[in-house]
């Protein structure tokens, strides 16, 4: 800024031809006080289109209106123009640009209201018939310059079909899209305004669209399909490549069928790939449906429903009124009933719909899955849960026995390359599907419809040893995708060619009972594309070289073995790691380990001794959270907010999780210790207003006694100390600010929350001495400085609080046991070579992973820990043991 300090504006002009920075030549230009020089400067940027922002950014009204005569172009004189606030200077500076009436109704067509908006009425009046007045008036009442530009964008795209009538509510769809939590509805924000503005009542159309993304109320498989429909409504683009589709390209009902086979292909991938989603689904119906039958036959249960019981009951309800809103015309539809908040009347209308009687209420769970999976053979709700257990038992006894062969690549194989390693766990969980039915990353490719790899042609073999598998996918276009392959054996049992590399094609009939997945060609000799995708069952093996680590975790949470290789072949993740890391696993209620498997140490002198103490430290705890949680709920009451205490996958507008992420919340605390940390999931339409934000946490820290704390972070979330919760009681109180996302389901707390659910479950008496264990290990570990993190104020380079948590959680509950697995690990390595052989996984989702860009479960050893730690830990965990071992042969 040397230059703007000099007092010579001629020195000024001269200098500015060295600086290619346009900002900071609109400052100097702003610095020169003589008109005639910076009007001079002015002359020598006409020249060049590129250089208005720089003329743009000048202050001087007046002399902005003296250079709208140097400029030639008259686009580049009107849009100097729109900077001038001055109503009677923007009038004089119209008449000197010529043809301006054309440049506005230009303009106008093209959307580009921030061009026009600012003029005076008369002007517009002058320009524009009524209809785009309003449609001008209704632009400038949008204050979000995003919403802005989707209102001109979605205007300019429909401007022939538009109902003024309906105008005022294009803004307000368009904003509650934008702001959604739900990613689907961001993603394809402009599709969804168009077809729901299109319609004849466009807000019951936007509810009817938001209960499929944003509630959490039919399975992954089916809301995906929904957004392809949505996206796709004539399909005849995508006939072009899969043989079996093409047959149907130009039959009556050609759109239907081809529906019919994609869903099916989709169930087959989702039951193939043990899809939670699709399991936790299942589940719901069963508990859902428990609840509906005793409620129709006895309606005054209804009203003593808990709160969980009437979650369940809503979500079930909700789940049957979308489903049969896709496959049905509703009997007798009301849309009043369905959108009701009175469960009787909606129950009422689902058995009527349905033809039901008192006989017949048990038989809607069969009647839900028939018409979800009733397409793959699967007609009743028993049948689909034994499907789903026969699935996955066999693939993991098949691929258990793989693994006394040798790993080989032969003539017929697919190969399909994973181009980036955060991909693996969403292809392991939903089958390796087409870009079509990636959810909020929906897109299409060359060869739409279809996931792409290469098959092994005997050119690829040709002087290669088989087992050399890098070599080998080199020299095939899979090589150049990513360091991780899947790979597919040719099997005619399961696979079908429809179309090969001669040219030739064989296109069976299609029937709902077609099992096999369809192969062919597409544009390239050896590259061929699997219709739809392919299910997790059906990889034989995974190449890699590397992430091993990572792969072996992500197919353990899967919940079936699946080989991984080397690229020379060498199996590197064996059935043995995998059994490993499910015992690991042992209580997780969420990967469908219900049992948990407890250690043989768990009772000692001072587990005994805290174990006393739990019970009231647990009373203490609640009562105190309790009286966090109703102080927030009043400060946010008045902003038309309701907190919950838990996420549940619903995204609806209007409710504030607050997650409770410290050991408090789980009550493995220090008992009397008084340090809450909460994570504050708020709506996207808070998180992206800052007015809206601050508002929240001001009336948050009002109602904490806080209203003048220093006690934020730059990033602007709390901690708090010494807050007065009542008359008696202080804590303190950290609470990250964060936004409610569809990104995951299952995070850290929650994970060891459902471990610690089935242990008291399972045993209340062994779950009093797992918390003692757990309490025994932080003590110790705190006492010698290998405690905490490193990072953070203090670091220790210890496992930290979750950490140590997760740990002797997965030895049985036992401090002994992991102690003693720790030691062993150790014993005659570094830090270095214990971290690659030791890890003390997190099974659940980091909850700012996202936000982070780091990978969602942490492996505490290798995240937290550093070698200070290391070594601390190895002495505090022999001296432990040698004390127990000492006191042992004392009372002996």
């Amino acid at each position: 800024m040397a230059i703007k300090s000099l007092t010579n504006d001629r020195l000024k002009f001269q200098c500015l031809s060295l600086i290619n920075n346009e900002s900071f030549k609109a400052t100097i230009i702003n610095s020169i006080h003589d008109d005639s020089i910076k009007i001079d400067l002015i002359k020598t940027l006409t020249t060049d289109s590129s250089k208005m922002e720089v003329i743009k950014n000048i202050k001087n009204e007046l002399l902005q209106l003296d250079i709208l005569s140097i400029l030639e172009n008259p686009e580049n004189r009107f849009k100097m123009l729109i900077d001038i606030k001055s109503p009677e200077l923007k009038k004089s500076g119209l008449k000197l640009i010529d043809n301006y009436q054309n440049i506005m109704r230009e303009y106008f067509k093209k959307g580009l209201f921030e061009y026009i908006y600012s003029f005076d009425q008369a002007t517009l009046q002058e320009m524009f018939d009524e209809n785009q007045i309003k449609i001008i008036e209704e632009y400038k009442k949008i204050e979000n310059v995003k919403i802005r530009k989707i209102f001109s964008h979605y205007i300019s795209s429909n401007y022939q079909n538009i109902n003024i009538d309906n105008l005022n509510q294009v803004s307000k769809i368009i904003y509650m899209i934008e702001m959604s939590n739900s990613s689907e509805l961001q993603n394809f924000g402009d599709l969804i305004a168009n077809q729901v503005l299109s319609s004849d009542n466009p807000m019951q159309q936007f509810n009817k669209i938001e209960d499929i993304f944003v509630k959490n109320n039919i399975p992954y498989v089916a809301k995906v399909f929904e957004v392809f429909k949505l996206l796709h409504p004539d399909k005849h683009y995508y006939s072009n490549y899969s043989p079996i589709l093409s047959r149907f390209k130009n039959s009556k009902h050609s759109v239907q069928i081809m529906d019919m086979i994609i869903f099916n292909d989709l169930l087959k991938c989702a039951f193939g790939s043990n899809n939670r989603s699709l399991r936790n689904f299942i589940r719901d119906i069963d508990l859902g449906n428990n609840i509906f039958t005793k409620a129709v036959f006895d309606n005054s249960l209804l009203d003593s429903l808990n709160d969980m019981e009437k979650q369940i009951l809503t979500k079930y309800i909700s789940s049957i009124e979308i489903i049969l809103n896709s496959y049905d015309k509703w009997k007798n539809k009301k849309d009043n009933d369905i959108s009701s908040n009175d469960l009787l009347i909606r129950m009422n209308h689902i058995i009527e719909s349905l033809s039901l009687t008192n006989d017949t209420y048990h038989e809607i769970p069969d009647i839900i899955i028939k018409k979800i999976c009733g397409i793959s053979g699967v007609d009743s709700f028993e049948q689909a849960k034994a499907y789903f257990n026969y699935i996955i038992e066999q693939t993991d006894k098949k691929n258990r026995e793989v693994v006394n062969k040798p790993f080989l690549l032969e003539e017929g194989d697919f190969v399909k390359g994973i181009n980036n390693i955060n991909y693996l766990s969403r292809i392991l969980q939903n089958g390796s599907v087409c870009k079509e039915f990636l959810g909020e990353s929906s897109n299409s490719d060359f060869t739409p419809l279809d996931t792409d790899l290469a098959r092994i042609l005997p050119q690829n073999l040709q002087g290669k040893n088989p087992s050399s598998l890098g070599e080998i996918i080199s020299s095939t276009i899979s090589g150049t995708y990513g360091s991780t392959w899947f790979v597919l054996k040719n099997d005619p049992e399961k696979i079908e060619i429809t179309r090969d590399s001669n040219g030739l094609e064989n296109p069976h009939n299609y029937s709902p009972e077609f099992s096999k997945l369809e192969a062919f060609e597409t544009v390239h000799k050896g590259h061929y594309g699997i219709r739809t995708g392919f299910p997790t069952s059906d990889i034989s093996y995974i190449v890699s070289r590397s992430h091993f680590d990572r792969i072996g975790l992500e197919i353990a949470m899967n919940g079936f073995y699946i080989p991984v290789v080397n690229e020379q072949g060498q199996l590197i993740f064996t059935p043995e790691d995998y059994d490993l890391l499910r015992s690991k696993m042992s209580g997780l209620a969420y990967y469908d380990e219900y049992e948990y498997n407890f250690s043989e140490n768990l009772e000692t002198e001072d587990t005994i001794r805290i174990a006393n103490e739990i019970e009231q430290n647990n009373i203490e705890t609640i009562r105190k959270r309790e009286l966090i949680n109703q102080i927030i709920q009043e400060s946010l009451t008045d902003m038309g907010l309701t907190v919950k205490e838990e996420i549940d996958g619903d995204l609806t507008e209007g409710f504030v999780e607050l997650i409770d992420t410290g050991s408090t919340g789980r009550g493995t605390n220090k008992p009397g210790d008084g340090d809450f940390d909460f994570i504050m999931r708020l709506d996207k339409s808070i998180i992206s207003n800052p007015q809206k934000l601050e508002e929240l946490k001001k009336r948050i820290l009002i109602k904490l006694g806080k209203d003048n704390t220093t006690e934020i972070t730059s990033s602007g979330d709390f901690r708090l100390k010494q807050v007065n919760i009542d008359e008696e009681t202080s804590v303190d109180i950290d609470i990250t600010f964060t936004n409610k996302t569809d990104k995951f389901s299952y995070s850290t707390d929650m994970c060891i929350q459902d471990r610690l659910n089935t242990i008291y479950s399972q045993d209340k008496e062994k779950y009093r001495y797992v918390i003692a264990n757990i309490l025994l290990a932080k003590q110790v570990l705190k006492e010698a400085g290998a405690y905490k993190p490193n990072r953070g104020e203090n670091p220790q380079g210890g496992l930290g609080g979750v950490g140590i948590e997760n740990w002797i959680l997965q030895n049985g509950g036992s401090f002994i046991d992991a102690s003693n697995s720790f030691l062993q690990a150790s014993e005659g390595r570094t830090f270095e070579e214990f971290k690659n052989t030791y890890q003390v996984w997190d099974f659940g989702t980091n909850h700012l992973a996202e936000q982070k860009g780091t990978y969602p479960h942490d492996n505490f050893v290798s995240a937290n820990m550093n070698e200070i730690g290391y070594n601390n830990m190895i002495v505090a965990l022999k001296n432990y043991l040698n004390t127990k071992k000492s006191n042992k042969n004392t009372t002996k």
